[in-house]
């Protein structure tokens, strides 16, 4: 079994029914017996087993039918004629999943892939056609568009078992298809190499387990973190959560995300809207304070990493190191180089940590993306609030920065002054692409920190930045975040 694509915009992190409407794969057929395999083996029934008391999968599989109107014979399995009342018979959901378009690539029905993905967009455009309806709008929808995730005709034996079904021509027009959806901006999870039964069509026992854990990993892990249960989980159902240019994200590279900071929420609303898991670096008193139980919370719910601002350039290049043993094995990262809520309607020039991750880890031979990333949110006046109602917040993934010449540069500069020059100008960079995203002032000076005037450990004790300068506490920082740095590498 491979795993070869998924790609879901938006993620379907908080949906509660999800409409599955399918061929014979869907179903269950079995080759073997010429029935149906059991409903416990049947992938879609393997997750809603899993996910039983989160979603309700509804199972809407017919053997034979095709994403078009093409069968003659036996009309009931033309797609198409029965979309409308199937999904209106199960209204509203909260997401879509169309798995056609095997059937249509028969040689029977001799039809481009063309064709074909013009039938399989069919089914996106009837929704949002209905969507736009305001008497559907209400009635079928409540008045919120449901996620429409399309699984990709999946491999079969054109070669030996299924060679009077299907030939190399076939395969082609799938990896065609294919090929087009992956290209447009639309939900895809596709596959290769699954078990099949004998005949070479239909997914064996094996091959339903393998799909089943195929379909969980694009609807929630492909797409974004899965939101955790509990109080975070009953704020996202209330905030209004947009992702745009999701593409920008490379998921399947490291990256080091850069973003401005309006408020103590963006650290959460950040990791929701990306297609990948991340490493958060946020302040240590976020992480280490018990103060209105936020140790509990974002240490339950986001992948933390504390970075020490106060306690002077040792503390923060521990903080720093520890951050770059993470890139280097891979994983990704989130830091707010403001380094402060900013509710003025202006971006502050960047402090230059992403800098010198990305330059220190390029000159270990691994290219990390820079990524910036401007979030625009509208709240009420409690900064620290963690239960708000109405947030709109729009995420906008922004091109990845371009910095090596400024890599360069810095590495072959001999002043310092210069050395700081090209330290800053990814960073700055950065910031002024997302000042220009969300369309307000950029200031090229750095906002001012309230010093704290002490270190916090990981028990939420605090020392004084002078005593903090001695050898053993200088030890105990360094002990502690070494065991966070390596548990964080075990997730």
């Amino acid at each position: 079994m491979e795993l070869v694509t998924y790609k879901i915009n938006g993620g379907v992190g908080i949906m509660k029914k999800i409409l599955v409407y399918g061929d014979s794969n869907t179903w269950g057929d079995n080759f073997i017996t010429g029935q149906r395999i059991p409903d416990e083996k049947q992938w879609v029934n393997i997750l809603r087993k899993k996910y039983n008391k989160e979603y309700l999968f509804l199972q809407e599989g017919l053997p034979g039918r095709i994403a078009g109107n093409d069968e003659i014979m036996k009309k009931y399995k033309n797609g198409q004629d029965t979309f409308i009342s199937i999904f209106r018979t199960n209204a509203p959901v909260d997401t879509v999943i169309i798995s056609l378009g095997t059937n249509d690539l028969q040689l029977k029905y001799n039809k481009s892939s063309d064709d074909i993905i013009k039938d399989l967009l069919w089914y996106k455009d009837k929704i949002e056609e209905s969507f736009n309806d305001e008497e559907d709008k209400i009635k079928y929808f409540n008045s919120k568009m449901p996620n429409i995730v399309y699984i990709l005709p999946i491999n079969f034996d054109y070669q030996v078992n299924a060679s009077a079904i299907f030939d190399i021509e076939c395969e082609k027009k799938r990896q065609e298809i294919i090929k087009y959806f992956a290209k447009e901006n639309i939900s895809i999870i596709t596959a290769d190499n699954l078990d099949l039964f004998e005949d070479g069509i239909h997914l064996s026992y094996q091959g339903h387990k393998d799909m089943a854990k195929i379909v969980e990993q694009g609807l929630f892990r492909g797409s974004e973190p899965k939101l955790p249960r509990g109080e975070l989980k009953k704020l996202r159902e209330h905030v209004n959560l947009v992702v745009k240019n999701l593409d920008n994200y490379p998921k399947d590279e490291i990256n080091v995300l850069v973003s401005n900071h309006n408020c103590l929420m963006d650290i959460f609303y950040l990791p929701m809207a990306l297609p990948e898991e991340i490493i958060s670096l946020i302040s240590a008193r976020l992480v280490y304070k018990n103060e209105n139980n936020r140790k509990e919370i974002v240490n339950r719910y986001l992948n933390a990493m504390p970075i020490e601002a106060h306690g002077g350039i040792v503390y923060a290049n521990m903080c720093l190191e520890g951050s770059i043993k993470l890139l280097e094995n891979g994983k990704s990262v989130s830091i707010f180089p403001e380094g402060a809520y900013v509710p003025e309607n202006k971006i502050f020039r960047g402090r230059t940590g992403a800098s010198r991750m990305v330059y220190l880890a390029r000159s270990k031979g691994k290219k990390i993306n820079l990524i910036p990333i401007s979030i625009s949110i509208s709240r009420n006046d409690n900064l620290d609030d963690y239960n708000v109602e109405g947030d709109n917040v729009e995420i906008n993934i922004l091109p990845s920065i371009d910095y090596e010449d400024a890599y360069y540069n810095y590495r072959n500069s001999q002043l310092r002054e210069e050395k700081n020059m090209f330290l800053h100008q990814p960073i700055d960079k950065a910031m002024q692409c997302i000042a220009d995203s969300l369309n307000i002032p950029y200031d090229g000076n750095y906002i001012e920190l309230r010093p704290k005037g002490n270190v916090m450990f990981e028990d939420g004790s605090v020392v004084d930045v002078n005593t903090a300068k001695k050898p053993e506490f200088y030890k105990r920082y360094y002990r502690e975040l070494n065991e966070r740095t390596l548990q964080l590498l075990k997730k």
